[in-house]
């Protein structure tokens, strides 16, 4: 026998109205990851946004125990962080074809992590909450699925010491040239930071002035810098965020197609039909690729980049080195300091991920 499987537990059930599924998650088994898929099926050409955007929220909760907490965009940036892999999509922004995006819940430092993992016999009423809403994402979707899979152990089980919670802990509208002071949760070892400021034509670090982390009224500072300087600093510890997507250009206007990279992206485009050639209007940073061509023409294109969903990772240390992280200090203070830059995008609304190792 396998030590771990795979289980479904949502069969692909119908999202064809908006609204929020609740599953009791009843396993005996300790989970190492969740995977909350949705498929969507296009209607027409002309896109509205990422399927990664109708996946609203995932959260999982035991009552006013929230161990995870955010948008499907902002788990798969997460995910992408913490594993250095890309979780399964497929971009088809084709009439009547099916787009997929996958988010994943890791509840470990990476998937089978034994030491950390979510032990159901730890909890009273575990639940998984997933909100979503078709409409924002696609082409103007008519139909969708919701289906969700746990990679649990099986044969000799661990006994796990705690699990990563993750949740979204701050939001705020940005204002330009503006300094926000976020005091950040000390009671749990923090593993992992996300710092968004997304913005769909422009690249995260345009939105961000200056970055500061410090701890106990700045007796100790962990990161000083520009935002600029740290985004060209942290994206080499990080593959390259790679689209493969399809769709058809339009002769009079260009045609807004959403990619999940949105810093120093760069797309090539392959023509399949004519030999009308097909050209992006404008380049863009962020995630929307304004595309049009001599005439109505289907086409296949890459786009590669960092940053997928604006997210801005601030990891501590190793991250599968537990010691590495930045330990728990109850009574003192940590904190996050950012200044926004002049040109930041007030139309998009700011976050702040936290990501900590919580113990049993």
């Amino acid at each position: 026998m396998a030590r771990q499987r795979t289980t479904e537990i949502l069969a692909p059930e119908s999202i064809a109205t908006a609204g929020t599924k609740i599953l009791d998650l009843n396993t005996r088994d300790p989970i190492s990851r969740i995977s909350v898929q949705i498929k969507v099926r296009n209607v027409g050409w002309v896109p509205v946004g990422h399927p990664a955007d109708v996946i609203k929220k995932i959260e999982v909760v035991d009552g006013s125990h929230v161990l995870f907490q955010m948008t499907g965009a902002d788990a798969a940036a997460l995910g992408f962080y913490k594993t250095k892999m890309q979780p399964g999509d497929i971009l088809n922004y084709r009439d009547i074809s099916d787009m997929r995006f996958t988010a994943d819940i890791f509840f470990g430092r990476y998937l089978w992590d034994r030491e950390l993992a979510v032990d159901p016999a730890q909890f009273n009423n575990l639940q998984l909450r997933v909100t979503h809403d078709k409409a924002l994402g696609g082409n103007t979707p008519a139909a969708g699925t919701l289906r969700i899979l746990a990679d649990v152990f099986d044969e000799d089980p661990p006994t796990p010491i705690g699990h990563m919670l993750a949740k979204e802990q701050y939001r705020f509208t940005p204002v330009a040239t503006t300094w926000y002071y976020i005091d950040l949760p000390t009671d749990y070892d923090i593993s992992m930071l996300m710092v968004g400021l997304n913005d769909s034509t422009e690249a995260p670090n345009l939105n961000i002035g200056e970055i500061k982390l410090s701890q106990d009224q700045d007796k100790h500072v962990l990161l000083e810098m520009l935002g600029h300087d740290y985004v060209q600093y942290i994206c080499p510890f990080f593959p390259v965020w790679t689209d493969r997507f399809y769709g058809q250009v339009d002769d009079s206007d260009y045609r807004d197609y959403w990619v999940a990279s949105t810093y120093e992206n760069r797309m090539g485009i392959i023509q399949n039909e004519d030999t009308n050639g097909t050209y992006v209007v404008r380049s863009t940073q962020g995630q929307v690729k304004p595309i049009m061509g001599e005439q109505a023409n289907a086409f296949e294109a890459v786009c590669a980049g960092d940053l997928p969903f604006g997210m801005i990772p601030i990891p501590f240390g190793h991250q599968q080195d537990m010691d590495d992280y930045w330990k728990a200090i109850p009574g003192g203070s940590k904190r996050l300091d950012i200044k926004t830059h002049g040109n930041v995008d007030t139309s998009h609304t700011a976050k702040i991920i936290v990501e900590q190792k919580f113990l049993y």
